[in-house]
């Protein structure tokens, strides 16, 4: 079986990439590993140290520049130059299955190109960009929202890039979008929260299939000890959440002087990085939170030495990459109960309300106060859940089955 696998970038081959693309990355690999020949097509890379053979997409970008390519695909998500180039390869290849990741700079017109030669099209939903120009559904006010994109983003999403012709189509977005994605055979989920999200816009159930994000272990088993080390990493974006926990450090450190947060930033919005620096020192909080960037923070030596991590997301992330390395190492964490999350750690003492600084507070000193308990229940009644549901094996024939299905 040939499948073909687009994405924009992929770890350890390009500078920028997250969460969504290694969990590409993994399903690629167990793709391998029931027989499937894998190729890539994705934007250039700065080095291919990958087992598998790839092909470069060109986009609009080198023609127009970024700003107007990407302000284009904001709300046509259409770049000629990557569905001609996609076209070409497939004529040449002939897979059996294309597979899509993050493609939001390569955009969706390799479904067009796939349709055309009556390729099946598997399209993997790692954020909500298909339905929201903003990408998470979130209203302006912070709160989770519903209403997907449309007329409602109007006032809520503002355009930074081509602002009055993004404007105009806004109202047209939807319309463009399931163009798209009412061509698409099977769309793929890493959790029930994100499946029926997508029944909620108006995807029938039977065209989504729930498979979780093929995480494996990378962290070590996190180590006994009266540690006050918070660890937050993640991109610092509002949707991410440090400025909650920033608002719940002072009731915190009430109780634990000496606790200290750790943040290890993976990059993200510059003004949002200025309003934490200023809260941190609004707060009087320079002392007892260390802002460290992502290519000077061991995250593995990091963990061994917190009493937690925190996963303050905003947003309905489906399933976070760190959540899952957490569970398996036995890390105690404190997560946001919004989207996928419960699905994987069910136990409110683990779980805040997301917006809430003084639940956030009170939850984290739980943990400090219990920390030997609080390990027992990660390492003992979570991790074998999570390792369970991410066990490789039945992964490798979901994915399978997801390729083979009609």
């Amino acid at each position: 079986m040939k499948v073909i696998h687009l994405t924009d970038t992929l770890p350890g081959a390009h500078k920028k990439w997250g969460g969504a693309e290694r969990v590409a990355e993994k399903t690629i690999d167990l793709a391998a590993k029931f027989g499937a020949e894998n190729m890539v097509f994705c934007l250039k890379p700065d080095i291919w140290n990958k087992n598998y053979p790839f092909f470069v997409l060109r986009t609009m970008e080198e023609r127009f520049g970024w700003r107007v390519a990407s302000a284009i695909r904001s709300i046509l998500p259409f770049d000629f130059l990557a569905y001609f180039e996609t076209l070409k390869l497939l004529k040449k290849i002939k897979p059996d299955v294309v597979h899509l990741h993050n493609v939001s700079e390569i955009s969706l017109a390799p479904i067009l190109a796939a349709k055309r030669l009556k390729i099946k099209v598997a399209l993997a939903v790692y954020d909500y960009w298909y339905f929201c120009p903003k990408r998470i559904l979130i209203k302006k006010d912070g709160a989770l929202c519903r209403d997907f994109h449309g007329i409602a983003c109007q006032g809520c999403f503002e355009p930074k890039r081509l602002p009055r012709i993004e404007n105009l189509f806004l109202p047209l977005r939807r319309k463009i979008f399931d163009y798209f994605l009412n061509k698409i055979d099977k769309f793929l989920t890493l959790s029930e929260a994100s499946k029926n999200l997508l029944a909620d816009y108006g995807i029938s159930k039977d065209r989504i299939v729930v498979i979780p994000a093929p995480i494996t272990p990378v962290f070590e088993k996190a180590i006994s000890g009266d540690s006050k080390k918070i660890i937050f990493a993640a991109w610092l974006s509002p949707h991410k959440g440090l400025h909650i926990i920033l608002e719940a450090m002072p009731e915190v450190l009430q109780s634990a002087p000496d606790a200290k947060l750790i943040v290890s930033a993976n990059g993200g919005d510059a003004g949002y990085k200025q309003g934490i620096e200023n809260l941190i020192k609004s707060l009087g909080m320079e002392n007892n939170v260390l802002i460290l960037a992502k290519k000077d923070a061991d995250i593995g030596e990091l963990i061994k030495e917190a009493a937690l991590v925190v996963i303050p997301e905003q947003w309905e992330n489906m399933s976070p990459v760190l959540m899952l390395e957490g569970a398996l190492a036995g890390m105690p964490m404190v997560l946001s109960r919004v989207g996928g999350i419960p699905e994987f750690i069910s136990d409110e003492r683990f779980l805040a309300e997301h917006n809430n600084p003084t639940d956030w507070a009170k939850k984290i000193l739980w943990i400090f106060q219990n920390q030997d308990e609080a390990r027992r229940i990660m390492q003992e009644e979570i991790k074998p859940k999570v390792e369970k549901m991410l066990d490789a094996d039945h992964l490798k024939g979901s994915i399978k089955n997801l390729y083979e299905s009609k």
